[in-house]
C-alpha cells in the first residue's frame, strides 16, 4: 500500500496566503483521494475558496498511519508553518518526494 493511499494526517501549502491562512492541516482514509478534492474545490470551504482564487495548494507533508487524534494534536499547537518543511527548510522532517501532481487528464476547473 502507497503511503498516500492510506489512512493520514496531511499538511497542504498555499503558494500565497489566503487572507489568514497559508496552510491546510487534515486528515483522510486515502491522501491522494482528498488532495483530489482539495484540489478540484470539493473539500474544506477554506481550501475551495483558495482554489478559486487561483492558489496553488502543494502537498507538503504527510504523517501517513496515523489518526484523527494526532491531527487534533497537531492542530491544537497552531504551528503549521513550523510543521511545514516548505516555510522551514531545516525542518526536522523532509517534504513529500515532489509536489502531488493531478492525475493524467485532469483539467482545473477554476
Amino acid at each position: 500500500m502507497s503511503r498516500h493511499t492510506q489512512p493520514g494526517v496531511y499538511l497542504l501549502h498555499f503558494d500565497t496566503p489566503y487572507a489568514h491562512a497559508q496552510h491546510y492541516l487534515g486528515y483522510a482514509d486515502k491522501i491522494t483521494h482528498r488532495v483530489v478534492r482539495h484540489q478540484t474545490g470539493q473539500a474544506s470551504p477554506l481550501t475551495r475558496a483558495a482554489r478559486k482564487a487561483g492558489i496553488v495548494l502543494i502537498l507538503a507533508r504527510t504523517w501517513p498511519g496515523t489518526n484523527r487524534y494526532w491531527e487534533r494534536k497537531l492542530h491544537n499547537q497552531h504551528n503549521n508553518r513550523r510543521l511545514c518543511p516548505i516555510c522551514t527548510p531545516h525542518a526536522h522532517t523532509q517534504p513529500t518526494q515532489k509536489p502531488y501532481k493531478m492525475p493524467k487528464g485532469y483539467t482545473d476547473p477554476f
